[in-house]
């Protein structure tokens, strides 16, 4: 383990996890219940507390929290000699989708000038990177670490059982879904994951009877749903973003309808189907993903190897530049 560099977070993450045990990292996750301004207050003492007693040379923090990695930044200018910042950015962190004040966007650009290095999930955010003035490094998330899933057969006439990963967040097309659902009744069946209440009541109430909610599940629910399913249906309206759940349908081995994003389209390039978030496109990738389902499988089954290789190539090179910027 590296004595004199850390991750600091304060969620609980796979991707962080995982990221923190390639590169020997010790982590350290404060995760502090309550309302947002007492959480904050906790979140920020506990993370003095850690910087102060271990003075790493090296400093990976996961962003979001904007309000983290601000204070982590903020720590270094004050600090000799001053440590390395190097902050693993998702989607929000570099192109805001949920909250896109002013406030909130220039906050991000500053962190992404400001660190040593911001780490990315793919080369289009890379390049946006770049362009806000930061420096990049590539490191997509690794596939779960789970045994592949026994292959269904479609049967004449069986509906296909589909899992919908959700958590119902902003850029999440639940609408077009629902409606892509009612044109294959009687054809397919959904099971959506995550805590369905964050819906409204009016966009519950038009669901139609081969939708089923499972609301928020533990992870051996989880994987067991996943399957339970014939495929996986996870769509985005954010750009460039790779969705947790096509990781995790490669990792089980199920083929996936995914958005038709230049990032989903390029990384996932095997075993999935990609379509925009309209209900009519949505019903047409479901329906060939129902014709074409055995060479999907195969096409998934192909992919995993793929993606696990170029995992640990850019892994390697993101512990290589670790190494050296220790010495």
């Amino acid at each position: 383990m590296l004595r004199d560099a850390m991750f600091l977070t304060w969620e609980r993450h796979r991707r962080t996890r995982g990221l923190a045990r390639l590169l020997e990292l010790r982590l350290h996750e404060i995760v502090t219940p309550g309302p947002r301004v007492r959480r904050y207050w906790r979140q920020l003492r506990e993370s003095l507390r850690v910087l102060r007693r271990e003075r790493p040379t090296i400093i990976f923090v996961q962003n979001p929290s904007l309000v983290l990695c601000a204070f982590v930044l903020g720590w270094r200018a004050i600090t000799r000699p001053k440590p390395i910042v190097i902050i693993d950015a998702h989607n929000e962190a570099v192109e805001p989708f949920v909250n896109k004040s002013r406030l909130i966007r220039a906050v991000a650009r500053w962190e992404i000038r400001s660190a040593d290095f911001t780490i990315v999930t793919n080369r289009f955010l890379a390049d946006k990177v770049t362009v806000l003035g930061g420096r990049s490094l590539v490191l997509p998330d690794p596939l779960p670490e789970v045994a592949p899933a026994t292959s269904y057969a479609l049967k004449p006439g069986e509906p296909v059982r589909v899992l919908v990963v959700a958590t119902y967040a902003k850029d999440e097309p639940i609408v077009a879904i629902l409606e892509a659902a009612k044109q294959l009744l009687g054809q397919f069946e959904f099971k959506f994951t995550g805590n369905f209440r964050k819906l409204p009541e009016a966009v519950l109430a038009t669901a139609p009877p081969n939708v089923a909610f499972l609301g928020f599940l533990r992870d051996d629910e989880y994987w067991s749903a996943m399957r339970d399913a014939h495929a996986v249906l996870d769509l985005t309206l954010m750009d460039d973003c790779l969705v947790c759940g096509a990781y995790e349908a490669v990792a089980l081995g199920r083929p996936m309808v995914l958005s038709d994003t230049r990032a989903l389209t390029e990384y996932f390039r095997q075993g999935a189907l990609h379509c925009s978030a309209r209900p009519e496109a949505i019903t047409a990738a479901l329906r060939q993903l129902r014709d074409e389902y055995e060479q999907l499988m195969l096409g998934v089954t192909a992919l995993r190897p793929r993606l696990k290789a170029e995992w640990t190539a850019h892994a390697d090179a993101l512990a290589s530049w670790v190494s050296r910027a220790r010495a």
